[in-house]
């Protein structure tokens, strides 16, 4: 996958969208990749520093972020490739039947953190009126119930 704005962004080099594609090649389900600089350049047969102007520009344009910076000849930075927005809606509502609003505002932030957008102080849940047949049916085993006891 690979983000769709990268193949319309004049702004983009060539080469940083090369880079892209192959960045994107290396990256787990989450975006996320820990792929060396010096893998990169062996792959595309150009120079480590070659593929450090790239991820920069990348950088620069909103297309990579460094979630965790390695270890020099150790570890490799830590990089997540970021996708449209439109692919990431901040999620501010969410009806999740049976469960309290504590929970439901927890689901919230936990999907807005899986996208990496920020969740609303004051997310309200959505609240949907019962249809006749609902009320009707929670009418008749409230008097069972009643019944019953």
């Amino acid at each position: 996958m690979l983000p769709t704005r990268a193949a319309k962004d004049n702004n983009l080099s060539n080469g940083a969208l090369s880079v892209l594609v192959l960045l994107c090649s290396y990256c787990d389900k989450d975006s996320t990749t820990w792929v060396s600089q010096k893998t990169l350049a062996e792959d595309m047969g150009v120079t480590r520093q070659a593929i450090t102007k790239q991820i920069m520009q990348l950088r620069k344009l909103g297309y990579v972020q460094t979630i965790k910076k390695g270890h020099r000849n150790v570890h490799s930075n830590t990089l997540q490739v970021i996708f449209d927005t439109v692919e990431q809606p901040i999620v501010n509502e969410l009806d999740v039947g049976g469960i309290d609003v504590d929970a439901q505002s927890k689901v919230i932030a936990m999907v807005n953190i899986a996208f990496n957008r920020p969740t609303l102080l004051h997310s309200v849940p959505i609240t949907r009126s019962e249809s006749p047949t609902v009320k009707a049916m929670k009418e008749q085993i409230k008097m069972k119930q009643f019944k019953s006891s």
